[in-house]
């Protein structure tokens, strides 16, 4: 049976099944289902954990004493097996498709398939798994489940945040859900128990800004200037120098020239001299202003 992420940890309040699948390429939200169901698993008196080795180093009679030994240590046994590679032994996957139609009562097992394609999700292992255990499946968030995900994970740690903080760290964050969490925690650290609004996330990601000059220099080079101005606006927060933004995108261009003199962005140059004398209080104007112009001519 499939059930969403946002479901599980009403799921595990309620009951624990024998079987837990995660599926998918998005490694924070594996993470934080491990947890979710570990933390399960000892409330409920799975008081062992035992952690199979990866599938490279898994031989198929390993797997299959391990789910059907008793435990020595205690009663029940959370057992993970991590099989994120997409080529999984025959031996492994028969292993599965008979455990599936007859688990073992004092055993709870968690399951870590990674990525699989269409064909995988055909075969017969997989659908009995399907049919008998609880799969979960885990792909990257699009913008507004991110949005969802930032508010409900600040309510975990009785944090209010608003909608509009939630929509400027998902900006930041691009899709990133340990960069938005890793926020979110700060927050809990800065103002616990607290209405976080757009203001106190601006504060926080203006003194930890995670972008650096070359980063910017690079999203020119490609021709990403949205990206390439969202970039010089947070290094403007974190009080970058000027001259050394400057710097970095001379000397990207100086690269990009070196085989090819006669591109037409050998003019980008000449201008960027300009704001060189800006920076230096030669020449009027605002070193910030005159790179922003600069991003949005740069193509």
């Amino acid at each position: 049976m499939h059930i969403i992420l946002p479901k599980l940890e009403s799921h595990l309040k309620q009951s624990l099944a024998s079987i837990y699948v995660t599926y998918g390429s998005e490694l924070f939200l594996k993470q934080t289902v491990a947890t979710l169901i570990k933390n399960a698993a000892n409330n409920a008196g799975y008081l062992e954990h035992i952690r199979l080795p990866t599938q490279k180093g898994l031989e198929a009679e390993t797997l299959y004493m391990h789910l059907h030994a008793s435990s020595m240590l205690a009663e029940k046994s959370c057992i993970t097996l991590e099989l994120s590679d997409t080529t999984i032994p025959k031996p492994i996957h028969e292993i599965l498709q008979a455990y599936a139609n007859n688990p073992v009562a004092h055993h709870l097992l968690l399951i870590h398939l990674g990525a699989i394609d269409s064909r995988a999700t055909k075969s017969a292992w997989f659908t009995a798994l399907e049919k008998k255990s609880i799969m979960i499946r885990l792909l990257p968030l699009s913008r507004d489940q991110l949005q969802q995900w930032i508010i409900q994970r600040g309510k975990r740690y009785q944090l209010t945040i608003t909608r509009e903080a939630a929509q400027l760290l998902t900006d930041y964050s691009e899709g990133h859900l340990a960069a938005a969490a890793t926020v979110i925690e700060k927050m809990v650290i800065l103002y616990p128990k607290s209405n976080i609004d757009i203001n106190q996330i601006e504060g926080a990601l203006a003194k930890d800004c995670r972008f650096t000059i070359f980063q910017l220099a690079d999203q020119l080079m490609l021709g990403h200037i949205p990206r390439a101005l969202q970039i010089l606006d947070s290094l403007k927060q974190a009080d970058e120098e000027p001259a050394l933004i400057l710097w970095s995108i001379i000397r990207a261009l100086r690269l990009a020239l070196k085989n090819r003199p006669h591109d037409h962005r050998m003019q980008h140059l000449a201008r960027a001299a300009e704001i060189d004398q800006i920076i230096k209080g030669a020449a009027p104007g605002k070193p910030f202003e005159a790179l922003q112009l600069f991003c949005l001519r740069f193509m």
